[in-house]
């Protein structure tokens, strides 16, 4: 019997822009981390800061500024360079764990995705740090999931 479709959640970008749109008082990132459910305010951080260089790319310095005040970071504005994320390991990485829902060694992601096993792990602790992704285990009995 198929299992019934759930209905998906906004993007975490989605969600996060939402809260600071919403909020009638200005909100720090561990507070919009915790009325959206999440461990950790390290993924929101990280999508104000994207939502900041857009907004400065889009020419609304100030808008920009005040996001990146949020995100706990000096603007770019200033005439620095904003950091570029190259999102297309992450994705990759997350759907490939999305598709068997169990418990992944990095060495069998990296074989699955054709890359180094040292890329994978760097990128599975970042992801961890971000609250995406924890581990269980230790050294060769580490495993990976989705969280």
């Amino acid at each position: 019997m198929p299992k019934p479709k759930q209905k998906s959640k906004p993007a975490l970008s989605e969600r996060v822009l939402a809260e600071l749109t919403s909020a009638t008082v200005p909100l720090t990132p561990s507070q919009i981390a915790k009325n959206l459910g999440l461990r950790k305010d390290t993924a929101v951080r990280s999508q104000l800061r994207k939502l900041a260089e857009s907004a400065i790319a889009r020419g609304e310095d100030h808008q920009g500024d005040m996001v990146w005040s949020l995100a706990g970071r000096e603007s770019p504005s200033s005439g620095a360079p904003a950091s570029h994320v190259d999102t297309a390991l992450t994705e990759r990485l997350v759907e490939a764990m999305a598709a068997n829902q169990h418990p992944w060694k990095s060495r069998d992601l990296a074989t699955q995705l054709k890359l180094d096993p040292a890329v994978i792990r760097k990128e599975l602790i970042e992801l961890e740090g971000l609250g995406l992704v924890y581990r269980t285990g230790q050294t060769r009995g580490t495993r990976w999931h989705l969280g």
